[in-house]
């Protein structure tokens, strides 16, 4: 939980960044949401935690059809705790 406020609270979303490696979102602190999911993944591994990163699409609301949909790409991240 601390992890994720801390890149909460110290990533700014930047639109047009053009990396998502961790390190650099770590060094720039700006990000997308690939940019935030790399940047967790690696905190993650580091502490030992077990994490997967996830692709995939935002659905929103006004969207209709599938080809849409496909063109709102985003990250999030799973971990195993206990």
């Amino acid at each position: 939980w601390l992890l994720f406020c801390w890149i909460a609270e110290n990533i700014e979303y930047e639109l047009n960044c053009k990396s998502n490696a961790a390190e650099t979102v770590f060094r720039s602190r700006k990000g997308v949401c690939r940019g935030f999911a790399s940047l967790y993944h690696e905190c993650c591994t580091l502490l030992g935690i077990e994490c997967n990163e996830i692709s995939g699409y935002v659905r929103q609301s006004y969207l209709k059809s599938v080809e849409e949909l496909k063109r709102w790409p985003h990250a999030w991240n799973s971990i195993v705790l206990d």
